[in-house]
């Protein structure tokens, strides 16, 4: 309100101590300038419900008038605000490109400021620190990390993910998340790459019977499936070695595998077979030689599903990080 009221200046004005005529002193003296940068970005999640007289919160047609912007009634509680906006940008990033066979998919955060004003649950501790998004990106070409696909998480209050899935018994808040997210891909001969806080043996054979989907990512032992089986091999495996170990499920297409990088990574594949690229055709690393690292890289032997992983996951790590350090830049137009 205090940059209306002067005409709105620009944010390094508002809190110059240089240009007297555009400073003002009640906003830059109420918090820091990368403070108000980090609220100004995410003011659609911010947590502002009316209370009524009877102390409870107002619903959103109580406050949003406009008949083409009311949520749906299915709508979890913490998309209210912002539900048209979100499916409207998952509508026409998918409209505005060829995206391929290969998709990846991971989550980031929303950044906020300490003790702000920005939440978004769960309750009755809301984060003050931003929100989880989840994220599907395209993986190759020109467009590798354009996003396809973004939802806000609502965490243990998130009622789209937090119920029984029809293909499962109990509740699986990623199998409910993947199904929704992966809805229009479904049965297109798609793969998508995902990490650990998603991969698990359940999600993977939904996906591949179900919904007609490759997966592979990382995962841990206790989600692959086979329980317990490949902890003891997991000690055996001495990092750095390169080493493999792969179990091929009896029944299922899913496949296991444990390599021995700098520490040992596992992954979980619904479409690969147990089977080791030989050094030449496998990733490449800086290898340790009589505890010295090399300078220059150099094949080295991987299971398949692996080399798969490595080469395609890294991208969406880079255009999340890339989106956590944009700045909001609004100036003033003459």
């Amino acid at each position: 309100m205090a940059r209306m009221l002067r005409g709105f200046p620009s944010m390094e004005e508002t809190w110059s101590s240089r240009e007297a005529i555009d400073h003002i002193a009640p906003a830059a003296e109420s918090m820091p300038k990368d403070a108000y940068i980090d609220m100004y970005r995410c003011m659609h999640f911010s947590d502002d419900w009316e209370v009524d007289e009877n102390g409870e919160e107002a619903y959103w047609e109580d406050v949003q008038h406009d008949e083409r912007y009311e949520p749906s009634p299915e709508v979890e509680r913490h998309r209210r605000k912002f539900e048209h906006v979100e499916d409207g940008f998952n509508r026409r990033w998918k409209e505005i490109v060829n995206f391929g066979r290969l998709i990846t998919a991971d989550e980031s955060r929303v950044a906020g400021w300490y003790k702000s004003g920005i939440t978004i649950g769960p309750e009755p501790k809301p984060i003050r620190t931003g929100a989880t998004i989840h994220s599907m990106c395209v993986t190759e070409g020109d467009l590798a990390t354009f996003k396809l696909h973004c939802r806000v998480y609502g965490g243990k209050h998130d009622e789209g993910l937090n119920k029984v899935h029809q293909n499962t018994s109990s509740t699986q808040k990623w199998v409910n998340l993947y199904n929704e997210m992966l809805d229009e891909f479904k049965h297109q001969g798609m793969c998508c790459t995902l990490d650990s806080a998603y991969c698990g043996d359940i999600l993977l054979q939904i996906a591949r019977d179900v919904w007609g989907l490759n997966m592979v990512g990382t995962c841990q032992s206790n989600r692959s499936g086979g329980g317990d089986l490949g902890v003891p091999d997991t000690k055996k495996l001495k990092p750095g070695t390169y080493e493999s170990c792969l179990y091929q499920h009896r029944t299922l297409s899913l496949c296991f595998a444990m390599w021995a990088d700098n520490a040992v990574v596992k992954t979980l594949s619904n479409f690969h077979s147990p089977e080791i690229l030989l050094a030449g055709t496998g990733v490449r690393r800086q290898r340790k030689v009589n505890g010295i690292r090399e300078q220059d890289k150099t094949e080295v032997p991987c299971p398949a599903q692996q080399k798969h992983y490595s080469e395609t996951f890294h991208l969406i790590n880079k255009g999340n990080g890339k989106e956590s350090k944009y700045q909001v830049r609004h100036g003033r137009s003459d």
